[in-house]
């Protein structure tokens, strides 16, 4: 839940795209290590990460929007709209409201064939 709720803070700012990036690239780290920490550790650990990342966004801002009422009621509204489109995990693509689980392994020009074939049956 914690970086469920770090990206929905993040999310509000201009640097989503930098954030998640950065939390990939700590996913090991965060997987392995997570697991014997608290809760409270583990937000203090993914508000250290941002916080060195040079993404603008401080460790206070996270810490503070762990505890925002404003947070949580939008990750639990982001979580049940996932959930209903069935999203259990990343990535995921939903194109026309259904799945493509395939999708995840898709370069550009498979995006390119796959639309286009969309396309044609219009």
């Amino acid at each position: 839940e914690p970086l469920f709720r770090s990206a929905v803070i993040a999310n509000h700012s201009s640097v989503y795209k930098d954030f998640v990036s950065l939390m990939f690239e700590h996913q090991d780290e965060m997987k392995s290590g997570a697991v014997n920490m608290t809760e409270s550790q583990v937000k203090n650990h993914i508000a250290n990460i941002v916080a060195s990342g040079n993404l603008g966004v401080t460790d206070k801002e996270i810490l503070a929007g762990f505890e925002s009422d404003a947070v949580t009621e939008a990750a639990v509204l982001a979580w049940k709209s996932a959930s209903q489109r069935t999203i259990y995990g990343t990535p995921q693509f939903v194109v026309n409201g259904f799945i493509v689980p395939e999708a995840g392994n898709f370069d550009y020009q498979d995006w390119v064939k796959f639309i286009a074939s969309l396309l044609q049956k219009l």
